[in-house]
């Protein structure tokens, strides 16, 4: 039977060192990522954020314009507007503005939800930017050994197992060889025997697809997880379900199939 692991009841760290154990080494950095492409990045990122506020205004002022002539042309009740009523009420305004019936709620509305879509769909699109260079890079820099192999995020939860043998979270390219998982990140190399890990992989979807879908592998014995977002091929975050499926498809026939025999086994590192 699986141990839960409680740090409230168990001042130890998380036992997950029990059994062979997850070789985690240090290594470069290496980044995968050239440094010009996360200074434009990050840049990019501010610029949108920054941009959400004229975004905002335009939209609030396309709406309004439109469903104003709307009401006009065909001659809708224009009605009490409730972001009228709290200007007046907490504002002391009195101009035009405050005077605008429901078509001003609605378009105040609109706008919001259409910057938030606009911002998403391109923070979306900015997470994969120069993912399949990233990859071709980053294989001139490193050596793997024989397997399938995935280029994924990986990180551990929960956060307190970090300070007890488990890897930080990072970036690079996940081998499955006959025995043991191997990692090869910007900062760190890390093996996962087979016989560590539980029975158990389960693809994590977000509301709508939305964000990124996870692969969840756990300790065996503990309740530590290890996160792997696949990355091998989406154009966006939200389109890494088909990366996360793969993958969770080709961990289930690794676990499923039979340990190879000592003299069989070569391990990396």
């Amino acid at each position: 039977m699986a141990t839960t692991v409680s740090k409230a009841s168990d001042p130890s760290p998380p036992a997950v060192l029990s059994g062979p154990p997850i070789r985690v080494r240090t290594v470069g950095p290496r980044p995968i990522f050239s440094g010009r492409h996360q200074a434009a990045i990050h840049l990019m990122t501010l610029l949108l954020f920054i941009a959400g506020g004229p975004l905002v205004w335009i939209f609030g002022f396309t709406f309004r314009t439109l469903l104003g002539a709307a009401t006009l042309a065909f001659g809708w009740d224009r009605g009490g507007s409730l972001l009228a009523a709290l200007v007046r009420r907490f504002g002391g305004q009195t101009d035009p503005a405050t005077t605008a019936g429901w078509s001003l709620d609605v378009a105040a509305l609109s706008a919001l939800v259409a910057t938030w879509c606009c911002l998403y769909l391109a923070l979306d699109h900015l997470a994969m930017i120069g993912n399949r260079k990233a990859q071709r890079r980053f294989l001139t820099r490193v050596e793997l050994p024989d397997g399938p192999r995935f280029f994924v995020e990986l990180r551990a939860s929960p956060r307190e197992t970090r300070d007890a043998g488990m890897p930080a979270p990072d970036v690079g390219f996940l081998v499955l060889t006959p025995d043991a998982l191997f990692f090869a990140g910007e900062r760190q190399e890390v093996l996962i025997p087979r016989n560590r890990l539980a029975d158990e992989v389960t693809l994590r979807r977000s509301p709508g697809d939305l964000t990124g879908a996870h692969v969840r592998l756990r300790l065996a014995g503990t309740s530590a997880h290890v996160w792997l977002l696949a990355r091998d091929q989406a154009a966006r975050l939200s389109a890494t379900l088909q990366d996360g499926r793969r993958l969770r498809a080709a961990l289930r026939a690794w676990l499923d199939a039979p340990l190879p025999t000592e003299k069989d086994t070569v391990s990396p590192g």
